[in-house]
């Protein structure tokens, strides 16, 4: 018995994990091969049996990381953002999820054959969209506009919002033929509202004092806020049930909108769990699929799936946000980005249990459930990055540059590459440089780097390239970590520091951690130096009769090269162990440290 369960339990993890991996190689969608390890697992070898491994706490265990997941998510969420999109968030997250309610319920009892009960909850369900899911997509696509932050609020916010709308059905199916149906379904929306309300922001609260008060030592500071948003999610559900996903989503929002408390720490903990619960969840769910739910995966559910996807959600989308300033781009991105994921599997699983518990036939609930999750992952994963360069909102490899730092000689950096309609916005805790930038016509930002705000003021999505460029070395490796995890640390560049300068053993090092600009001889006050002595930045164009050979023959090694511009007006940057000869027809950008070394006026500009 003592090996069999730890078999299940190994086989459980190792399969995840690996799944994991193999999405990330393959740079496919992770639930789809949780999904099929899971149901490999379960109905295909009978390896892994959920409901006798875990008996009566597989309910509460898949609720608390549905939680769980909801807090990670609130946590990316800034309120903040709600200025510009609070409007249309909120239109689509009730008019919206009404109308994908209803209309899902009505294809369920039609098309599927549902039971009406079954079909209405059936419906309350799919009311949820796939956070898992359409966070990873998003970093992929990269939407401009307000596409893209309406998108991650609603992933997140409408899971709560569909997950309540399930309970409040699931009490109606069970009053059916009551007098009082109408004030059980008040009383459950009241109860909900308030309850997660209150549990969320009293956790929320709870934590940022502990914190702020030394209360708790560092290394017990993500445990606690684990028994917090647990303590959180019971004291709601207590009151009401699945108010709790409404509590841990409150408290994870208002932890990412405070200022009081750094909770880098606390994310970074949550987004490594959120990937261990994930992986495990969604074996052990898929595992309890029996094999004859293939049955489901006729005509019906294909009908079903191509309604979904082209009539329910872009019907929700266009009718709820009628009154939106959105452009009709921005809808019709919207209108076609709602993966369903991990929340949908878990609400599913629980109110069937439910159902079976109650002596109701949940049908082919789950079932069809998972079919709609593969389905659309399969159909948004494939059709979101080409529809958004459609329309023109994709950015899927920007080559936008933000650079951090903005003194007199790095405008002039910058000014090379905005001439050639590179985008580029500079950031500089200096005033009067930043007044300087402005004027010159650039997008510049007064502030610090390192703010926590600083995603407030920049939109560091619009960059594919951040480049520190500060006198100060803590400023720009700090910079690097910060923005690294925006863009990709692969995207961050930093000059070496004065240290790293006067030992060439340790530039050697950090060279294989950072990418450091320009090469060996270029740190700040090098580019300084030479900038002071009448260094100009020239452009180049390489051609069959001015190649690479000849522009060394012109400007020798005194040259320091900066970037290419290729022919697909992509940016290749200098770094210590990144360089290459420009090819013919390509841009480059170098800097000469005399004025007077300018040469052939043909292929030079400025």
């Amino acid at each position: 018995m003592y090996h069999d369960i730890m078999l299940q339990l190994g086989a459980i993890l190792i399969a995840g994990i690996t799944a994991q991996w193999a999405a990330w190689r393959l740079k496919q969608p992770s639930i789809v091969f949780l999904i099929i390890a899971g149901f490999l697992l379960g109905p295909v070898t009978g390896l892994v049996n959920p409901d006798g491994l875990f008996g009566e706490i597989l309910l509460p265990l898949a609720s608390i990381s549905v939680a769980l997941i909801l807090y990670e998510g609130g946590l990316s969420l800034n309120i903040r953002e709600l200025k510009n999109i609070g409007r249309s968030l909120f239109s689509l997250v009730t008019i919206g999820a009404a109308i994908t309610w209803v209309l899902s319920a009505l294809l369920a009892f039609y098309i599927l054959g549902f039971s009406f009960k079954t079909a209405v909850l059936f419906g309350a369900i799919l009311v949820v969209t796939g956070p898992t899911v359409i966070i990873p997509l998003l970093k992929q696509l990269k939407p401009s506009g307000r596409s893209g932050k309406i998108l991650k609020w609603e992933g997140i916010v409408i899971d709560p919002v569909g997950a309540s709308l399930a309970v409040l059905v699931f009490e109606a199916i069970l009053a059916y033929g009551i007098k009082g149906v109408g004030d059980t379904i008040a009383l459950v929306v009241l109860k909900t509202a308030l309850s997660g309300a209150v549990a969320g922001t009293a956790a929320a609260f709870f934590l940022i004092f502990v914190i702020k008060k030394n209360l708790v030592p560092d290394y017990l500071q993500n445990p606690v806020s684990l028994m917090a948003v647990v303590m959180a999610y019971i004291a709601a559900n207590t009151f009401q049930n699945e108010a709790g996903l409404l509590a841990a989503t409150v408290m994870g929002i208002i932890l990412a909108s405070q200022r009081i408390i750094d909770i880098k720490p606390i994310v970074e903990f949550k987004e490594n769990l959120r990937v261990l619960i994930i992986s495990v969840l969604f074996i052990v769910l898929a595992a309890r699929i029996p094999a004859e739910a293939l049955e489901y995966a006729g005509l019906p559910a294909l009908l079903f799936l191509i309604l979904l996807i082209f009539f329910v959600r872009p019907v929700s989308v266009f009718i709820s946000t009628l009154f939106s300033k959105m452009s009709v781009k921005e809808k019709t991105m919207i209108a076609f980005m709602a993966p369903r994921g991990i929340v949908a599997a878990a609400v599913a699983s629980v109110f069937e249990m439910r159902m079976t518990e109650a002596g109701l036939d949940p049908g082919g609930l789950v079932y069809m459930t998972f079919i709609v999750i593969i389905g659309t992952i399969i159909f948004y994963g494939f059709a979101a990055v080409p529809l958004g360069r459609r329309l023109g909102i994709a950015r899927i490899n920007p080559q936008g540059v933000l650079i951090v730092g903005a003194c007199g000689w790095i405008r002039r950096i910058a000014k090379a590459l905005a001439e050639e309609k590179i985008k580029v916005a500079l950031v500089d805790s200096n005033n009067a440089n930043i007044t300087a930038a402005k004027v010159e016509g650039f997008e510049a930002y007064y502030g610090s780097a390192l703010a926590e705000n600083i995603a407030d003021t920049v939109s560091i999505e619009e960059f594919g390239k951040m480049l520190a460029m500060t006198p100060n070395d803590e400023v720009n490796m700090m910079a690097r970590d910060k923005f690294g995890k925006a863009i990709g640390l692969k995207n961050t560049y930093r000059f070496y520091s004065r240290v790293e300068a006067q030992k060439p053993e340790k530039i050697e090092k950090a060279a294989l951690l950072s990418n450091l600009l320009f090469g060996t001889r270029a740190y700040y006050y090098a580019l300084e130096e030479i900038f002071s002595r009448g260094g100009v930045v020239k452009k180049t164009l390489i051609t069959k009769d001015f190649n690479y050979e000849k522009y060394l023959e012109l400007y020798g090694d005194a040259a320091i090269p900066l970037f290419i511009i290729t022919k697909a007006r992509e940016l290749f940057i200098y770094t210590k162990t990144g360089f290459r000869q420009p090819a013919e027809g390509e841009l480059l950008i170098s800097l000469v440290p005399c004025a007077g070394s300018a040469g052939n006026g043909e292929n030079t500009n400025k």
